[in-house]
């Protein structure tokens, strides 16, 4: 939150707390005293800060006073979710001691406001707008030097870790079973597409009824997102019925199993002939003579009889093998009556 984008500690300490506060660096007074939905206000400062840094608009106007430069960084927001599962008092020390260990440690002062979700919009958005301070609080003030680690992605990254860890042991110790996750929706393995944040200049159009490129954007993707939650749904249920499928197939064990079944029937399709008996070694003999067939003496009566009783076997041990593929079909509803026939 920086000066050169025309944005003060002071308006946003007021904004967010609904407070009146008055920067006594510009003049301006900042009256915000009438806005709704602001659930539960508080400072958090160091165990040595000052007392007068409990004061929301003493605190702003310090950190304000502290920087010289036009372009000046005067302040830090982290907003976060809170589980719309708890009450506000479980939120609140949630909250409070997520910054005691990841902000008032490292020196900060933070003011914590709890805002209740929007009349217009989803009642389960209640969330919190954590200020800070970009300069560590002393008992002397603010430090000369800013911590440059404040600013590293990885610090960031950090926070976003501890605040799931934070709100899922809260959920756990409450009896939810709900958990977050600070990862991104990629690294996540969700195929899902994220909404893009608004900021409070595009979110005042759109509840004045404006149209915006932002606002449609995330309409858009709300709109495939909930098409994609659908998909999701109908292969829950085909992965569930079939779940339930096998099980029943485990527990009664008269019944083929779907794979077993296709298994016997691509077998029956493909009925295995017996094979004929292994020809004996020629004798050695003269070379073959190509030109010529190979004379031998006929076969005898027995011989063509035997041959023909062959014949008819194979014929009957494949009429059978028809028959009871077909039975089988009918069991499950099915006719191969015309492919067993191809």
């Amino acid at each position: 939150m920086g000066r050169s984008a025309g944005r003060s500690a002071t308006a946003a300490a007021a904004y967010r707390a609904g407070l009146e506060i008055t920067d006594t660096r510009t003049g301006e007074t900042h009256d915000y005293r009438n806005r709704h939905g602001v659930l539960d206000h508080a400072i958090l400062t160091p165990a040595r800060a000052p007392d007068w840094a409990k004061e929301s608009a003493r605190l702003w106007n310090a950190a304000e006073q502290a920087e010289n430069r036009k372009d000046s960084r005067v302040a830090r927001e982290n907003i976060v979710a809170l589980p719309h599962e708890l009450t506000l008092e479980q939120n609140r020390s949630l909250l409070h001691r997520f910054v005691e260990e990841n902000y008032i440690r490292r020196g900060m002062a933070a003011q914590v406001d709890i805002h209740g979700a929007d009349e217009k919009g989803d009642s389960r958005n209640i969330h919190a707008h954590i200020l800070l301070t970009t300069r560590p609080l002393t008992r002397n003030g603010f430090k000369a030097q800013k911590p440059q680690s404040w600013n590293d992605k990885a610090t960031l990254a950090q926070w976003r870790e501890n605040w799931a860890q934070c709100v899922n042991q809260a959920l756990e110790r409450h009896g939810f079973k709900d958990r977050i996750d600070s990862r991104t929706l990629q690294a996540q393995g969700i195929f899902r597409e994220a909404t893009r944040h608004l900021g409070p200049a595009v979110t005042a159009m759109e509840r004045r009824g404006q149209s915006t490129r932002a606002g449609d954007h995330n309409r858009a993707v709300e709109r495939g997102n909930r098409a994609l939650s659908w998909l999701e749904q109908q292969r829950a249920t085909v992965e569930e019925a079939l779940a339930a499928e096998q099980t029943r197939q485990r527990a009664d064990p008269s019944r083929l199993k779907v794979a077993e079944f296709r298994e016997n029937m691509a077998a029956q399709r493909r009925p295995t002939l017996p094979q004929p008996p292994p020809t004996p070694a020629r004798q050695a003999g003269p070379a073959f003579n190509w030109e010529a067939p190979p004379q031998g003496p006929p076969e005898s009566p027995a011989q063509e009889q035997a041959q023909a009783e062959r014949r008819a076997a194979l014929v009957e041990e494949f009429r059978q093998a028809q028959e009871k593929a077909r039975k089988q079909a009918r069991e499950w509803g099915r006719d191969d009556g015309p492919e067993l026939e191809r």
